[in-house]
C-alpha cells in the first residue's frame, strides 16, 4: 500500500464526508466520500451522490439509477479497483459501499470503526456483499 493509499485509510467516519481535513490533518469521509477517495486514487472520477447516507430511501434510488447507468457495469468478479455494494439493512437495499483491493480484501468506513479492511468471504461481510461493480465512466 502506498503511503497516499494508507493516508486516505487513516481517515475517519463523519457524515457527509468528503475527504476534507480537520485539524489533525485526517481525513473524514462517509462511506460513498470513502469510495470517491479511493476510486480517485486509483485515477478515476466516480460522481457524487448528496443523499445524506441515512436516508436508506434516497441512496437505493440512487444505487438503482447508478445499476441501469452506463457508467457502472456489474461484474461476476471482483477485480481491482470495483465497488463492493453491500445490503446491510435488508437484502433489498445496498446501502453501505467501499472498493475492493484485491485478494479478496476491500476497504470501507464505518460509523462505529472508521476506515478498514475486510475480506468479502469473510463474516459478516460475505452475508452483506450484494454486488461488485466496475466504473466505466
Amino acid at each position: 500500500m502506498d503511503n497516499a493509499l494508507r493516508a486516505l485509510c487513516n481517515g475517519r467516519y463523519v457524515p457527509e464526508g468528503r475527504g476534507e481535513l480537520n485539524a489533525h490533518g485526517v481525513h473524514q469521509f462517509d462511506c460513498w466520500g470513502f469510495v470517491m477517495a479511493i476510486f480517485a486514487h486509483f485515477g478515476a472520477q466516480v460522481p457524487d451522490y448528496t443523499e445524506h447516507p441515512d436516508n436508506f430511501d434516497l441512496v437505493t434510488k440512487c444505487y438503482e439509477a447508478a445499476c441501469v447507468s452506463p457508467l457502472w457495469e456489474r461484474i461476476d468478479t471482483p477485480q481491482v479497483p470495483c465497488l463492493v455494494a453491500m445490503a446491510t439493512i435488508r437484502p433489498d437495499v445496498c446501502n453501505h459501499f467501499g472498493v475492493f483491493l484485491g485478494n479478496g480484501v476491500f476497504v470501507h468506513v464505518q460509523k462505529t470503526s472508521g476506515v478498514h479492511t475486510a475480506r468479502v468471504d469473510s463474516p459478516p461481510w460475505n452475508k452483506f456483499v450484494h454486488s461488485f461493480w466496475r466504473f466505466m465512466g
